[in-house]
């Protein structure tokens, strides 16, 4: 994949490393899992980068609308697309 489609119509260019515009989402669970393996291993900061960027979800943060593209581990399949609230505040909030 080299350009993402944002609904708005902005394309996300996915080539950069490192992306701007690019996020990794994954679990505390799977990150704390991720870690204890690190430890046990010995990994260096490069080898648990490596093991961080295939155990997380690959999220796109559209410029223009905010919107965040989430792609499931490896960008093989689109999950899913978070849209800010209007009003800018947390969700759950009075």
């Amino acid at each position: 994949m080299s350009k993402i489609l944002c609904k708005c119509g902005n394309v996300i260019d996915d080539i950069t490393i490192p992306n701007p515009y690019g996020l990794l989402l994954i679990s505390e669970n799977d990150l704390d899992q991720l870690e204890g393996r690190a430890d046990t291993n010995k990994w260096n900061c490069t080898t648990f980068i490596d093991h961080l960027t295939m155990a997380a979800n690959q999220v796109y943060k559209c410029k223009k609308c905010g919107r965040l593209l989430v792609f499931e581990r490896g960008m093989a399949n689109f999950l899913s697309e978070y849209i800010p609230s209007e009003k800018n505040e947390p969700t759950g909030q009075p």
